[in-house]
């Protein structure tokens, strides 16, 4: 597993424990600020390799490190895989957990014939709930357009085009080590001709997938925001971008946490909904504490 990192501690320790329990191999861990607290915490863990992602480290990319950070992140990633010795490579980042309803990802690898170079595994959405006050273990999958006007009504406007979601809906790849490749896309390899690699895919309600935290916490979403304002690409989200857009140049921080909790809240009747259409996924994420696998 690969990933470039800027996340507090938190978010870090799920990330780690979870895919730690769940059998990673090796996690390749570059993180974005090279002097980030969590860099001592970690060290000595065995199956981590810890990359501060210093000059000499970006230079040994092939890259800047004043670039922007998808390139930046690109460019690691194809560093990392180039010099990964297991037999499969995943990246993701660090509010993305690898989800396998039966048995491990290692055991649904190990059944592939030498001819599948990747596996598209799709995504479910964390959501949290208007009526509970702890986080539930409930995520929303993507859904068709008809769905979606009866999930969030007049809010669907911003919603639909995404498929219901406020990240990615493609999902991330697994892949075989040892491909010849142009550039590794943050959702797949792609060859010297220019064309991703994709020869299966997998969504999560089948079983395998990846859970996505995106805009989990308020305070973590708040602060990523001017950058994801200015960085994402205008398209299905064209229309949250530009009301988000303009909250932020209002400086309207009220509007901006109502519409955040629009997006990434759901109440009882959208609950239900959801569930009834089979597009709402409960899975257990209790993990074991980082302290316990560290010793493993």
């Amino acid at each position: 597993m690969v990933a470039i990192l800027r996340e507090p501690w938190p978010v870090l320790e799920r990330f780690i424990a979870w895919h730690l329990a769940a059998g990673a191999e090796r996690m390749h861990l570059v993180f974005d600020d090279p002097d980030d607290p969590a860099i001592p915490r970690l060290e000595g863990i065995p199956a981590l390799d810890i990359h501060p992602a210093t000059e000499a480290f970006w230079q040994a990319c092939g890259i800047g490190k004043a670039e922007h950070f998808t390139r930046r992140q690109n460019n690691a990633m194809r560093y990392l895989y180039q010099r990964a010795t297991s037999d499969w490579v995943v990246n993701l980042d660090g509010d993305e957990l690898v989800f396998c309803r039966d048995g491990r990802l290692s055991d649904l690898l190990a059944r592939q014939s030498t001819d599948v170079r990747s596996i598209l595994m799709g995504v479910a959405e964390h959501v949290r709930r208007d009526d509970a006050a702890e986080a539930c273990d409930q995520f929303r999958l993507p859904m068709w357009p008809g769905l979606s006007r009866r999930i969030y009504r007049e809010f669907s406007c911003y919603m639909e085009p995404n498929r219901g979601l406020i990240g990615h809906t493609v999902g991330k790849s697994v892949v075989r080590t040892g491909l010849p490749s142009k550039r590794f896309h943050p959702h797949w390899l792609v060859g010297e001709d220019g064309k991703r690699i994709v020869d299966q895919k997998i969504t999560a309600e089948d079983g395998v997938g990846i859970l996505h935290y995106y805009g989990d916490d308020y305070d973590v979403w708040r602060r990523k925001l001017d950058y994801r304002v200015g960085a994402q690409a205008r398209n299905r989200r064209n229309e949250i971008l530009k009301a988000l857009q303009e909250f932020l140049e209002a400086g309207d921080e009220e509007g901006l946490r109502d519409f955040y909790i629009r997006m990434h809240y759901l109440n009882a009747r959208q609950v239900n909904l959801l569930a009834s259409r089979g597009r709402l996924l409960e899975v257990d994420t209790a993990y074991p504490p980082l302290s316990e696998l560290a010793l493993s």
